[in-house]
């Protein structure tokens, strides 16, 4: 039973290499290798009934480590998680920022950023009350993206599409909307 036991264990360690080990740099890989050495020295030293120090059921032991692993995993999705909505938050700042630019491929990238990660139709659109005057948007394609409160006053809005998008309540005064689509906006 103790030899089966082990032998899950080090399956289960086996898998977490192959699937979440490997595609991390070398350093922390090495680390990783280290601990899994102290687990099986561990077992070793402690698990079973000829250990050198203790009588201790190698079930007691892999229990332990089990729990243990298991706390580190959820304690590092928890971060993992945590740190993914920073970013994401840090990046639609950042990208907010680059939308008001007066340079048109800087604020016409932040636009094609923004609908990559399908951000523009959802009612928390980044694009949704911001403010951007003097902004450059000229040939920009905005479909379905949700601009409602938005201050896009005094910005070159010539050749964009704002094919069904909610612009309602937008404030757009003294921009040039030449040769703007406006196919199914909500004014």
């Amino acid at each position: 039973m103790a030899a089966r036991t082990f032998n899950n264990l080090i399956f289960m360690i086996e898998d977490y290499w192959n699937n979440y080990i490997k595609p991390i740099s070398i350093p922390v890989s090495i680390l990783v290798l280290v601990l899994i050495a102290g687990i099986i020295c561990g077992a070793w030293l402690f698990g079973t009934e000829n250990s050198l120090i203790s009588n201790a059921p190698l079930i007691a032991y892999g229990n332990n480590i089990f729990s243990d692993m298991l706390t580190m995993i959820v304690t590092i999705a928890a971060l993992n998680w945590l740190s993914e909505r920073r970013m994401t938050k840090h990046l639609r700042l950042h990208l907010q920022a680059q939308v008001q630019s007066k340079n048109n491929l800087t604020a016409l990238d932040a636009i094609n950023q923004m609908q990559l990660r399908d951000w523009l139709n959802r009612t928390d659109s980044p694009l949704n009350n911001i403010e951007a005057h003097n902004a450059n948007w000229s040939g920009a394609t905005l479909w379905n993206a949700n601009l409602r409160n938005a201050q896009i006053q005094d910005a070159d809005l010539q050749n964009v599409t704002f094919h069904e998008s909610d612009l309602q309540w937008a404030k757009l005064d003294k921009s040039n909307l030449a040769s703007a689509h406006l196919n199914g906006a909500n004014l």
